[in-house]
């Protein structure tokens, strides 16, 4: 019962280290999440600036360039997240694994101490039953 014991502290320790990784994942996927609110943010402001009267050509065309860019960081943004939500979704299938495992482990224990005392009960009650039976033997 004691290597059943040590087992599960591993499988529960695996676990940890299991949800651990998803929560690393899931805090890289808000990070990203809000580098690209702030990219939108500056994009705004950018088109913002160019619509105040006085603005000049050179920096009309340097929007249009801005523009560019931000449709590419757009893209890059859109295939980090869906890289990062798989990742996501594979981690979160080796955590259901570790779980069933921890859940397994324990079951098995739960049994195996309700075996282990079942034994110990029966064992008992023969003690008993022959304690019983002696002092009625001495009586006798």
């Amino acid at each position: 019962m004691f290597r059943l014991d040590r087992l599960l502290q591993w499988r529960t320790l695996e676990r940890e280290r299991e949800e651990g990784r998803l929560q690393a994942l899931l805090s890289e996927l808000e990070r990203l999440a809000a580098a690209r609110r702030a990219l939108e943010r500056n994009a705004e402001l950018a088109e913002q600036s160019v619509r105040r009267p006085g603005v000049l050509i050179e920096e009309r065309q340097a929007l249009d360039g801005y523009r560019r860019f931000m449709a590419s960081e757009r893209q890059r943004f859109l295939r980090l997240r869906t890289e990062l939500e798989i990742r996501i979704e594979k981690q979160r299938n080796a955590l259901v694994e570790a779980e069933r495992k921890v859940e397994a482990l324990s079951r098995m224990r739960d049994d195996k101490k309700a075996e282990w005392r079942a034994e110990l009960d029966k064992e008992q009650e023969a003690l008993v039953s022959e304690l019983v039976v002696a002092r009625w033997g001495r009586r006798a």
